[in-house]
């Protein structure tokens, strides 16, 4: 079986590089497909002998490229300046690529593993010039809710034993270790099917719809057991209620959907409060407060050790250690790792004070537009910038804990959600501060963004 899986994701690379002239978009989506589920294809890949290759490889590696070749072919030209969040990421870039050569020439091995890395800007490059109109966009949600509809089953059915895969066993530094054991979870992806759903649900999209993409969000939350990741989805229900009507009755069955979905979880004998438990011991709330500020938990010892890092080698402070750098594992003492568990103590490792400064800038420009885009009389607009805030506020708060633009599964979704928000030109058009949709010859026979009814031209002007 593993020889072919193989063997298919083989054949699936070799069938995108004729699509990259005939279809770009195809090769886009194959692309998000295969990271997505990276580790489970990396295990069979390794467990058939990486079919001859020297080390273990993904289709996702080659995919990146002919995604890269296919941006190129976009038909939909670039006519607007850059946006904040375009630049951004361009200048992030800029700083990853020289952090990737002074990786790969102070430590080669760990380097190019995690080059992997940058493997989100092709989809961003691709997604910045493809994501022009409201139904690329839409199309892309609708994936994208496959996508985790389908990692959910893959996940249920390995946590209960119907499907075992092989590990790729590849040593702990090359993250392509899974959540839990299983070795396919991307938890970090669920961020983005609620905000998906609470956009659907403020904006009146189909209480259906949106009611199951939520239940598809919370039955993945429940299963994938990650702390951080409740807090974040935490931030980002909070920061709904600040839109819509209603808010108290959204609060309401908000809660009511929360308390049911752990009733169904404790009917089948699924202990999801097993994660914050020691030794089968509840760990108390104060004790964990305490520790992280002591320095004794997990995640505050990494912050603390990057500290330390930089004051033994402070020329680094700046540009950072470059890709691949090691460092004590806070977990196992006795080995040397790359991986950070932080968005923030990642990017200052590998950049520097330059890098960070660089993402929380990109991750202002997205809040910032995503809120102005809010505001919009357009439904659309206003509907995809709903999603990017809630989606982007969350992830604030979850890179405490997690890498997110370094999440070689879940970076190439996300990235998707900020090229979106970086068309936004393309939705609106504002010269002079005001909001009015863009129409060019592509949207003329579309009926996904329309003009109000006795507005033919601008007279549907509103002011931010």
């Amino acid at each position: 079986m593993a020889t072919t899986i193989a063997a298919i994701c083989l054949f699936a690379v070799v069938l995108c590089i004729p699509l990259v002239l005939l279809k770009p978009a195809a090769v886009f989506y194959i692309f998000i497909f295969f990271k997505v589920f990276e580790n489970l294809f990396a295990g069979y890949i390794y467990a058939a002998g990486n079919l001859g290759l020297p080390r273990t490889w993904t289709p996702g590696d080659f995919l990146f490229w002919l995604t890269l070749f296919a941006a190129v072919f976009i038909n939909n030209p670039k006519i607007f300046e850059k946006d904040r969040i375009e630049k951004s990421l361009y200048v992030l870039l800029l700083l990853c690529s020289i952090a990737m050569a002074q990786g790969l020439f102070l430590y080669a091995h760990s380097a190019f593993t995690f080059s992997r890395i940058f493997h989100f800007f092709a989809a961003f490059l691709f997604g910045i010039k493809y994501f022009t109109d409201y139904s690329k966009a839409k199309r892309f949600l609708i994936y994208t809710v496959f996508l985790v509809t389908l990692m959910l089953v893959v996940q249920v059915f390995i946590r209960f034993g119907v499907l075992t895969p092989p590990t790729a066993d590849l040593g702990i530094h090359t993250t392509l270790l899974g959540e839990r054991g299983t070795n396919t979870l991307v938890p970090l992806l669920y961020i983005p099917m609620v905000a998906i759903g609470m956009g659907m649900l403020i904006n009146k999209k189909g209480y259906i719809k949106s009611g199951f993409v939520l239940l598809v969000a919370g039955a993945g939350l429940l299963l994938s057991e990650t702390r951080s990741t409740y807090g974040a989805v935490a931030v980002l229900l909070l920061c709904a209620l600040l839109f819509g009507k209603n808010r108290i009755r959204n609060l309401i069955f908000g809660v009511l959907g929360a308390m049911l979905l752990v009733m169904l979880a404790n009917m089948i004998g699924f202990d999801f409060l097993e994660r914050f438990k020691g030794d089968g011991i509840p760990i108390p709330l104060s004790e964990q407060v305490v520790g992280v500020f002591k320095g004794t938990m997990g995640r505050a010892e990494e912050y603390l050790r990057v500290v330390q890092i930089y004051k033994e080698n402070p020329v680094f402070v700046l540009f950072g250690r470059g890709f691949g750098a090691l460092h004590n594992s806070v977990i196992f003492e006795d080995k040397m790792v790359a991986y950070w568990h932080s968005e923030y103590l990642g990017w200052i490792d590998r950049c520097g004070l330059i890098g960070i400064a660089i993402v929380l800038y990109l991750y202002i420009a997205c809040l910032y537009r995503s809120l102005i885009s809010v505001r919009s009389r357009i439904p659309e607009l206003s509907f995809l910038g709903m999603i990017t805030f809630l989606l982007t506020i969350s992830l604030v708060a979850e890179g405490v804990f997690h890498p997110i633009l370094a999440n070689q599964g879940g970076s190439v979704v996300i990235v998707c959600f900020f090229a979106i928000m970086g068309n936004w030109q393309y939705f609106t058009d504002n010269p002079s501060g005001q909001d009015c949709l863009y129409v060019n010859e592509d949207y003329e026979n579309q009926h996904d963004l329309l003009l109000p009814q006795g507005h033919e031209q601008n007279e549907d002007l509103i002011h931010y």
